[in-house]
C-alpha cells in the first residue's frame, strides 16, 4: 500500500493507515520465537482500480487501512482529502490506480 503512504506523504506528511513490520522483522521474530524457516517469500502484488475511491475501499474492506495506534490517529478535512485523491491519482499508470501489496509466504516449523 506504498502509493497510498507515498500520497499522504505528499499532502500532510502523516501516517493514514497501519505501519506493518518489514519481511526481516517478520522473519526474525519467527526465529526468535523458536521456528525454524523451511521456506519464505516476499511478493508484491500490484492491483489496479478505475478510481481512488475504489482503491481506498478495497483498503478498508480487507481492514488493512484501520489505525489501531491512537497517537497516529488524523481527522481529515474535505479539502485534505481532495489533496490526497488529486496525488494518488497523479500516479495512474494508463492501467489504472495501482494499489500494491507486499504478500510474505513463509513455512515455519516449532522446534
Amino acid at each position: 500500500m506504498q502509493e497510498i503512504a507515498d500520497s499522504w506523504e505528499k499532502v500532510d506528511g502523516r501516517l493514514h493507515s497501519n505501519q506493518y513490520p518489514h519481511f526481516e522483522e517478520i522473519l526474525a521474530n519467527l526465529v526468535t520465537s523458536g521456528f525454524v524457516i523451511e521456506d519464505q517469500k516476499c511478493t508484491v502484488i500490484t492491483m489496479h482500480f478505475d478510481s481512488v475511491q475504489s482503491a481506498v475501499y478495497s483498503v478498508k474492506k480487507v481492514g488493512a487501512s484501520v489505525i489501531t495506534d491512537s497517537a497516529h490517529k488524523s481527522y481529515v478535512t474535505p479539502s485534505i482529502w481532495r489533496e490526497f485523491v488529486g496525488s494518488y491519482h497523479a500516479l495512474h499508470d494508463g492501467i489504472g490506480i495501482p494499489l500494491s501489496y507486499s504478500v510474505a509466504y513463509v513455512i515455519a516449523r516449532k522446534v
